[in-house]
């Protein structure tokens, strides 16, 4: 991105500082959602708590607690008396069935199939 006055190119921190201070949105400083966005959002949110809820039982729980709660690796595995590796596992294991479930639904979504 080029200044108007010197032609000086402005550093990606320069930009970063214009967006936070008001160039977006029509200058008035702050991230407004659209209610379409909102909408999509919630969509979402309702087609992955589905896919979640066809996960077998100790995939769902590793995914809940580690990916939507926020919780360690180590923390879901005292939970759950799982070893690291073995909450690894199983998240690594949900993720690829969550994938390919969305994928999936997508695929038919957007090919009307």
């Amino acid at each position: 991105l080029r200044e108007k006055r010197g032609g000086d190119m402005l550093s990606f921190e320069e930009v970063g500082k214009l967006l936070d201070e008001q160039v977006i949105e029509g200058g008035g400083g702050e991230w407004v959602s659209k209610p379409d966005d909102e909408l999509l959002t919630e969509e979402a949110n309702k087609i992955i708590g589905e896919a979640i809820s066809h996960l077998p039982e100790e995939f769902q729980k590793v995914v809940i607690l580690r990916d939507l709660d926020g919780l360690s690796t180590e923390e879901v595995g005292r939970l759950l008396g799982l070893t690291p590796s073995a909450v690894k596992s199983r998240l690594h294991r949900a993720r690829l069935f969550l994938r390919k479930r969305l994928d999936d639904f997508y695929r038919q979504l957007f090919e009307g199939g």
